[in-house]
């Protein structure tokens, strides 16, 4: 049997190769899982904000329901402008409230609430009534239906 001898201090080791290191694979799924939740997480808020925005103006619509009835009940016509009418409620989200159909007649009537914030800029919410503002509905102008609160979706 051949015995090794000793290396001398003075000679050099081949260099030792480092396996790669590898990042378990819980890491990776964890890593994975959390995008998808931040993803989900933002594409959420975006949709809570918009709903939020349109419920706003459904409400500043709504701030003149009383009013427009009790002026419909007195003069047996709607007026021809909100301007006629006691103030509404305000909204921050909100560009303007108009009357675009039926203004100054005995009909229908409908009012447009315009949003003028976030990716909503534009959009318009609709209120109708048809018997002298006993009842009202609500329903998308340019709105997507799929943030609009329950009672204003036309499938109600």
């Amino acid at each position: 049997m051949t015995e090794r001898l000793p290396m001398p201090e003075d000679a050099t080791q081949p260099p030792v190769k480092k396996k790669p290191t590898r990042i378990p694979w819980t890491v990776l799924i964890s890593i994975v899982v959390v995008g998808a939740v931040v993803v989900v997480g933002v594409s959420s808020h975006e949709d809570y904000s918009d709903r939020a925005q349109v419920l706003e103006a459904v409400g500043r619509l709504s701030s003149n329901k009383a009013p427009l009835a009790a002026y419909y009940e007195a003069h047996k016509k709607w007026p021809q402008s909100l301007a006629d009418m006691p103030p509404g409620a305000s909204a921050n989200d909100v560009r303007s409230v108009a009357i675009t159909k039926g203004a100054g007649g005995a009909g229908e009537i409908e009012l447009t609430a315009a949003l003028k914030t976030d990716r909503l800029a534009g959009k318009s919410v609709r209120l109708l009534s048809a018997d002298g503002g006993k009842s009202w509905v609500c329903r998308a102008g340019s709105v997507p239906e799929k943030i609009l609160p329950l009672n204003c979706r036309a499938s109600q």
